[in-house]
């Protein structure tokens, strides 16, 4: 256990150092400001020219908090999401995890280190910034919800949720992948509760069998209605009660608070994902895994090398023999990348890191958005017949793309995952099933 708990110091004295608390701090702090100015204004409310009544003023104070707690759970949820995402995949690829492995420390022990360490940071931001808005609300307005304490507890256990799904997901998948099925998973669990109160108000029964699905496969949702029971006032609660079924569809209200099994399946969820997370990369091949990803990676090029041909075919004039060569070119590097990659992992061979700024690298992210931007420009100037809305989303991904190549330069690690988020889930993949559709006409 002490070993864990070293792993624990390192990685929140790692977060202190690249000063994401302090950045969080200070964004936090500017929020709660703004926030408690507009609550500080309540009091000055006159409807129809009258002075706002108790009641008003609890109403008015618990919706907002609810909203302000809303975003906070989010900047909450998210911000694990990208701390724990490289947690351990980044350190694989630095090569820290085997240098800390090379010592009298097992696997497992240095999983449920790392896991220690993002909890503890996990319940120092929720606790210091949720609990010093609430401090704020009161002391401005007078206005305490009816469990504060509960919904700290509710909170925090989201973002501990997030985070140990992250943290299970760094164990096999590199650090950009694994944060953004993290934060996409945690974007449909939140719809997947307002798709449950859809169907409760409407009556269906598949429509609410699939929303409760998906807060049972990652319980984020439930507890953020727990968190929401917990803001609001018995006068809410009841007068909402009225107005019927219809009122579940709302995803800012709760009338209940989480029943205990759900919160005893939560606590269940993250025991079992931990357990996973340390299964996981006790197991984890690192050389058939990187050999997959690099077969993906040549396959991807070699692919290439055909859909650009035939979509550089529609451009007419001098741009078509530019975009075939760099075309062809950006997929041929890109696959001599993972054909190098590939055979070098299945025969256990060392071969000197490849960062995106060699020829081979360079060709995956900076040339191929170069290709995309430039198709895009041709495609907006009318010098081919394919639809314009195809090339302001070339346009869009070559900048994407090409930002994504700046940022892995300058090593900024966030803006890395955001980027390389947005060209693999949905830029890229969008801007070649709308080229493939259009070329097959």
């Amino acid at each position: 256990m002490m070993r864990s708990l070293i792993v624990a110091r390192l990685l929140v004295g790692e977060a202190a150092r690249r000063k994401l608390l302090l950045a969080l701090l200070l964004l936090t702090l500017v929020v709660i400001a703004m926030t408690v100015w507009g609550f500080s204004r309540i009091n000055d409310l006159t409807p129809s020219g009258r002075p706002i009544t108790d009641a008003e003023r609890k109403t008015i104070a618990s919706q907002l908090l609810i909203l302000v707690m809303f975003m906070f759970s989010w900047v909450l949820s998210l911000a694990a999401v990208f701390v724990a995402s490289p947690a351990i995949s980044g350190e694989l690829e630095s090569g820290v995890a085997a240098a800390l492995l090379a010592r009298p420390i097992s696997r497992a022990e240095y999983v449920v280190g790392k896991w220690l360490g993002l909890v503890a940071l996990v319940i120092a931001y929720g606790l210091g910034a949720a609990g010093v808005e609430l401090l704020a609300v009161n002391v401005v307005i007078g206005y305490t919800p009816p469990h504060p304490l509960e919904f700290l507890v509710f909170v925090i256990g989201e973002g501990i949720v997030l985070l140990t799904f992250a943290l299970l997901l760094s164990t096999r998948m590199s650090g950009m992948v694994g944060g953004v099925i993290a934060a996409i998973l945690f974007g449909i669990a939140w719809m997947g509760g307002i798709i449950s109160g859809v169907g409760a108000a409407l009556g269906n029964e598949t429509i609410l069998r699939v929303g409760t699905a998906t807060k049972l496969i990652l319980p984020t949702d439930g507890l953020w209605r727990g968190g929401v029971w917990s803001l609001e006032p018995s006068l809410v609660i009841a007068a909402n009660r009225q107005l019927g079924p219809a009122v579940a569809a709302n995803p800012f209200f709760a009338a209940d608070a989480p029943p205990a099994p759900y919160i005893a399946w939560a606590v269940a969820w993250v025991v079992a994902a931990l357990a996973l997370a340390v299964w996981s990369f006790r197991s984890a091949n690192d050389h058939n895994a990187a050999a997959v990803a690099a077969a993906l990676l040549a396959g991807g090029g070699l692919s290439a090398t055909i859909a650009v041909v035939a979509a550089a075919a529609r451009i007419g004039g001098d741009a078509r023999l530019w975009l075939t060569t760099v075309g062809v070119g950006y997929g041929l590097l890109s696959a001599a990348h993972g054909v190098t990659d590939a055979i070098a992992n299945v025969q256990g061979l060392a071969l000197p890191a490849i960062s995106q700024t060699d020829p081979r690298g360079l060709a995956t992210f900076g040339l191929a958005g170069l290709w995309a931007f430039t198709i895009g420009l041709e495609i907006r100037s009318g010098n081919t017949a394919l639809p314009g809305g195809l090339g302001w989303l070339a346009i869009v991904s070559g900048l994407d793309l090409m930002v994504l190549f700046a940022a892995t330069v300058a090593a900024a690690q966030t803006l890395v995952l955001v980027t390389g988020g947005l060209a693999s889930v949905i830029l890229v993949p969008a801007f070649w099933i709308w080229t493939g559709r259009t070329l097959r006409r």
